[in-house]
Order: C-alpha cells, then sequence, then structure tokens
C-alpha cells in the first residue's frame, strides 16, 4: 500500500472522529442538577482589580467553590456553598459555610453566588459572584466569572475570572 493512501486513510479517520467530538464541544452546556448533586467551581487563571491610595492595582485571583444543589424548579437551580476559598494576591480567604448560597438559570445559562468568609486574622469578608457558562470541555462547563469582593481593609476587589464548574458526585 502506497504512502499517500495511508495518509488519505488517517485523514479521513481524524475528519470523521472530529465529527463526533465538535458536535458535544458546540452543544450549549447542561446543567441538569439535580437536589444532592456536589459541583466543584475551580479557577483556570484570574485576576483582581482595586485602586489603593490612588493607585490601579491589578493582581492575581483565584476561587474554588464546592457547592450543593438544594433545590430545583424549572428552569432555577438552588445551590449552597458548603466549602471553598477565594485567594487575592495570594491572601487566602476562607469560605463560611453558614450563609453562602447561589442560583442557576438554566435559560440564561448564568449563576450568582454570594457570601461571607474571613481572612487568615478572623476578619470578616464579603464576596458576590457572576458567571456565565460558555462552553463544556472533557471535564465539565468552562465559565466567565465576574465579581465583587470586599476584604477587611475596605478595599473592593473587582474580579474578573476563567473558571471551569465540575461535577464531583450525584446522578
Amino acid at each position: 500500500m502506497s504512502s499517500k493512501k495511508v495518509y488519505v486513510g488517517l485523514g479521513l479517520l481524524a475528519l470523521l472522529s472530529a465529527a463526533g467530538v465538535v458536535p458535544l464541544l458546540a452543544a450549549p452546556p447542561a446543567f441538569d442538577a439535580e437536589v444532592g448533586d456536589i459541583y466543584l467551581v475551580s479557577t483556570i487563571k484570574g485576576y483582581a482589580r482595586t485602586v489603593i491610595d490612588g493607585e490601579p492595582v491589578r493582581v492575581r485571583a483565584s476561587v474554588q467553590l464546592t457547592v450543593l444543589v438544594t433545590e430545583v424548579h424549572g428552569d432555577l437551580i438552588a445551590f449552597r456553598v458548603t466549602a471553598g476559598s477565594i485567594v487575592i494576591n495570594g491572601t487566602r480567604y476562607l469560605i463560611e459555610e453558614d450563609w453562602e448560597r447561589g442560583v442557576y438559570n438554566k435559560r440564561t445559562r448564568s449563576a450568582t453566588y454570594e457570601g461571607w468568609g474571613t481572612d487568615p486574622g478572623g476578619r470578616r469578608v464579603y464576596f458576590i459572584l457572576h458567571s456565565i457558562d460558555k462552553r463544556r470541555s472533557w471535564s465539565g462547563v468552562l465559565m466567565k466569572m465576574t465579581g465583587a469582593f470586599k476584604d477587611p481593609e475596605g478595599a473592593n476587589w473587582e474580579l474578573d475570572l476563567k473558571t471551569l464548574r465540575s461535577k464531583l458526585s450525584g446522578s
């Protein structure tokens, strides 16, 4: 068999393989969660911005949240943040478990996360995050996440993150 036929055969095989994968990745991300499902939201890359003493500041930031689905009503999925942290410029703020909550809207493919945390000294911090599903990946759904975070020093940080939502357990 000539090498030209082998390359043509391999090319056709690759094309047929891609034909099965591309529609899966191009489909809108589905979030068909059920009560009791657990998801991990983690940062791929991200930054936080604020102004300190009149100077703009931009530093690395990340979020890691474990969420538990608590209710499903039509297009709305309510969840509770059960664990997690927000890291801004190397400082880790732990998420408290008593008041964090969120909701996901299947129609808009967006979610809002809200809650309290503590800095290493035990001082309280507050956050509101918003995410929009962008596309599927092999390990979950890629999301664009933005939000606001107020640190104990009173700085209001604007977060801009690329995140991944992965299912940890459940149906």
